[in-house]
């Protein structure tokens, strides 16, 4: 990466202060269709998508 590299949208300040979380603009132009999205996948977002692949049975939860 070149040295005068700069973000498209800077979300660091120049002074970050202790346990604020600084969450940058999410640029993404990959979209479902509507249909696909909101139907299929519950999203529009494809970087958004992450199926649950677990297995999670009632045994396997420990409530205390």
């Amino acid at each position: 990466m070149a040295n005068n590299y700069k973000p498209l949208v800077p979300y660091m300040p120049l002074v970050p202060k202790v346990a604020n979380a600084y969450v940058p603009f999410q640029m993404n132009t990959d979209m479902y269709s509507a249909e696909e999205g909101l139907m299929r996948h519950g999203t529009m977002f494809e970087a958004l998508y992450s199926p649950f692949k677990g297995n999670v049975k009632g045994s396997d939860v420990i409530c205390k």
